[in-house]
């Protein structure tokens, strides 16, 4: 085991490491912090093989305010995109109000760094409210401008 620093543009700490899977079970006992097991939303291999991710929006942050509560969740969508081919669903069901900083965030930036053939096949926005819709739609329009 080492340590190294390395200066990257990233706000926190970030650990890396690699596990001996040959052991059953290994990744259940690696995942218990203070005696309480950690029970990750989605098994990564499991969601591949099903060919559609789906990010549910209420449960990726408790604000839909800002762009700060935002941006890690733009994050593990474009990690996920990066990371399999398939589809990523954005699940927008019971989000009453997001501001316009957040629809940018999300929605702009992805629709930025795709291009809008990409992202038409590559993100599916379910559950969105007639608001919110306005919302996310304006953010993409105004990215498109710019």
């Amino acid at each position: 085991m080492h340590a190294q620093l390395e200066n990257i543009p990233f706000n926190g700490t970030m650990v890396m490491c690699s596990v001996n899977c040959s052991k059953p079970q290994v990744l259940e006992e690696a995942l218990v912090f203070k005696g309480q097991k950690h029970v990750p939303p989605y098994s990564y291999f499991d969601r591949l093989d099903e060919g559609t991710v789906i990010v549910k929006i209420i449960e990726e942050t408790n604000s839909f305010g800002s762009r700060v509560s935002s941006a890690p969740v733009r994050t593990k969508i474009e990690n996920l995109l990066n990371n399999t081919d398939g589809m990523i669903e954005i699940n927008m069901s019971e989000v009453e109000l997001i501001s316009s900083s957040f629809a940018d965030e999300i929605f702009g930036k992805i629709f930025a760094s795709l291009g809008p053939i990409n992202f038409m096949q590559r993100i599916k926005i379910t559950g969105m409210n007639r608001l919110v819709t306005q919302l996310a739609n304006r953010a993409i329009q105004q990215r498109m401008s710019n």
